[in-house]
């Protein structure tokens, strides 16, 4: 019986000792590796907080793995197995019962699928369609399987205007920029495309430098720098904004950011012009407007008065035109304040004359004479025309003056402006413009960005229509009585050698052609008739308003032409040129000096006796104490003022 009660009890405290070994067990059975907790754990962690409640479970975690034999509450499938492993200690005492701790369910952890993502409700890739795209191009793309969008710059891009493409590099852009702002402390958010782009038109008219700003998106199919620049650039029909914008900026810098659930965008922009220059084109747009006094006026007559302004107020600038380092010469602003820019000055500053006046006009770029170049669309009525300012230039025969594209030779436009879409928003008429009666006309020379001289302008048409006592002309571009050439600009105008070359301009710093001169001359001699028709230059027609002129002073020697059988009455004429021409028409007087002032008049120079008796007469001083430069364009101002001294420099 002693031994029963023994062995009962020493049965009873077995049994208690595996209910106390029995969790330990299956601890020891389902105990995780250490370096895979940890791996787990990362992972976790970089999940947003509200994207982990996706991995919570309300069931406890599995015990075992798929096809594991089933355990019993000691952890073993046979629990005679473990009653072998049993130490009896000699002397058992009250067993010790361990400290329950409250149940707590455990996060299910899962390692990331990069195939098939766990969150269903993740958005989609950041940019799903072109990742592998942009990959290729080396830009910087997010993993679209990355549990979190880390703060760190996203992409970074340099824009080049296309039409500055030959004139600037990525690292001009780079020197001239500021630091990019990524994410500045005080930004305006948008959440449109339109929003956006109205801002960053704002910025762009004042000049800003730097634009940048928040936008609350997730994602976006690609990057859009572009676009958002696109937007700012759109035709409003403001004529401070559209095409005045886009073509008086070189580029621009532009980089998209993500943080804190928005995409930041920052962009620095290399400008042609100052805000202090975009206020006083402010002030000299109002005022030419205002003297242009365009109230009443048909749209037609609008368009032509300023199409002949900025022909004749202009000038070409071939001093600069191979000169990358000065800007300035393709903007509105060197156009107008200081009358002298390259084909993207003309185009853009009839842009804004025009828009502002209420007519609609587009600024057109491409290729002319295999050079870049800038021109205008016009719409009169329903349809566009094609013009072009810089061949016009100092000409009042406008021979690119309202043309359709089939008319309008030697200009190919860039891709985008050739589109059916393109096209169906600015539908083209498909004949040129027709007057209901002819114009009076002014030949001039004009140019293109390719650097020829000749690539426009006409011969045709009479730049000497001439004036009258009673009706003086105010030139916009002759206003100041301290100019030197104030008083033989009008003295020309009263006695109907010159009527300028429109109503409102004189264009006395655009070159003076060959034509043009020797009609001058022979005007101021009194027009005097040629004795005989004979014509032996094939490039002077009986219809050209110089042909009179032309005869007469082959007739008295005045010239002998270029060659003996062309006269090239559209070129410039040369400071050399108009000297000679003056003295011959003056029955070639000899001089009273053999000796020249000048380093650049020499003996044997066909112009030395000339330019010897001009400086005799006081007709001219030179450009300098030592130069007369004689292979330089004369301009329209000294060819008035030659005459004016020569003939004795009456008062008006």
């Amino acid at each position: 019986m002693r031994n029963w009660k023994k062995a009962l009890s020493l049965f009873l405290c077995l049994v208690m000792c595996l209910s106390v070994l029995s969790p330990a067990a299956v601890a020891e059975e389902t105990e995780t590796n250490p370096a895979e907790t940890a791996a787990e754990s990362c992972v976790t962690a970089q999940l947003p907080e509200e994207e982990l409640s996706d991995f919570n479970t309300e069931e406890p975690m599995a015990d075992a793995a798929d096809g594991a034999e089933d355990v019993s509450e000691t952890g073993y499938a046979d629990p005679s197995e473990a009653l072998d492993e049993i130490v009896i200690p000699e002397e058992p005492g009250e067993p010790e019962l361990p400290v329950e701790e409250p149940e707590t369910e455990e996060p299910e952890t899962k390692e990331l699928d990069a195939e098939e993502p766990e969150n269903p409700e993740e958005p989609a890739d950041i940019l799903p369609a072109e990742a592998e795209v942009l990959e290729d191009e080396g830009l910087s793309v997010l993993d679209p399987d990355q549990a979190e969008i880390p703060e760190y710059e996203v992409y970074s891009e340099v824009y080049i205007n296309p039409l500055y493409a030959d004139v600037l590099t990525e690292a001009d852009l780079i020197e001239e920029s500021q630091e990019l702002v990524l994410f500045p402390a005080e930004a305006v958010r948008f959440t449109t495309m339109e929003d956006a782009g109205r801002y960053m038109r704002s910025q762009m008219e004042q000049r800003q430098e730097t634009i940048a700003f928040a936008f609350q998106r997730i994602s976006f199919e690609r990057y859009p720098l572009r676009d958002f620049f696109d937007e700012a650039l759109l035709h409003t029909g403001s004529p401070k904004e559209g095409d005045y914008l886009k073509w008086q900026y070189g580029g621009w810098r532009g980089t998209a950011s993500y943080k804190d659930n928005d995409w930041w965008f920052s962009f620095t922009l290399t400008y042609y012009t100052t805000a202090e220059q975009e206020q006083e084109m402010d002030r000299q747009v109002a005022s030419i407007l205002s003297q242009l006094q365009l109230d009443g006026m048909s749209a037609i007559e609008k368009v032509k008065l300023i199409y002949q302004f900025v022909a004749g107020y202009v000038t070409y600038d071939y001093n600069n035109l191979y000169d990358n380092s000065y800007r300035l010469k393709y903007t509105a602003y060197a156009a107008l304040v200081n009358r002298t820019a390259v084909c993207q000055g003309y185009a853009v500053l009839l842009y804004r004359l025009l828009l502002a006046s209420g007519i609609e006009c587009r600024v057109i770029t491409g290729k002319a004479n295999g050079g870049n170049h800038a021109w205008n669309i016009i719409r009169i009525g329903n349809l566009f025309y094609n013009v072009d300012n810089t061949w016009d230039s100092g000409a009042r025969n406008l021979s690119w003056f309202l043309l359709c594209d089939g008319n309008f030779k030697n200009h190919t436009r860039n891709a985008e402006y050739a589109t059916p879409e393109f096209y169906s928003v600015y539908p083209m008429s498909d004949k040129d413009y027709s007057f209901d009666k002819p114009d009076p006309v002014d030949p001039g020379g004009g140019g293109s960005d390719s650097g020829d001289p000749d690539s426009g302008g006409s011969d045709g048409g009479d730049p000497d229509g001439g004036g009258s006592d009673g009706d003086m002309a105010q030139f916009l571009d002759v206003r100041d009585p301290s100019q030197y050439y104030y008083k033989p600009v009008y003295w020309a105008y009263r006695v109907g050698i010159t009527s300028g070359t429109s109503n409102v301009t004189f264009s006395p710093g655009n070159p003076c052609t060959r034509g043009q001169i020797v009609t001058f001359l022979w005007k101021a001699l009194g027009s005097p008739e040629p004795s005989s028709t004979e014509n032996p230059f094939t490039d002077v027609r009986a219809t050209d308003y110089f042909y009179k002129p032309v005869l007469w002073a082959k007739e008295n020697g005045v010239t002998s032409g270029t060659t003996a059988t062309t006269f090239s009455p559209g070129n410039p004429c040369t400071r050399g040129q108009i000297s000679t021409f003056l003295w011959k028409a003056m029955g070639s007087p000899e001089p009273t000096t053999a000796e020249s002032p000048f380093e650049d008049v020499r003996d044997g120079d066909y112009f030395l006796k000339s330019v010897l008796w001009a400086k005799e007469n006081g007709i001219t001083s030179g450009t300098s104490a030592t130069t007369f430069s004689p292979f330089k364009p004369c301009t329209r101002a000294q060819a008035m003022t030659f005459l004016w001294v020569a003939s004795g420099k009456p008062e008006n």
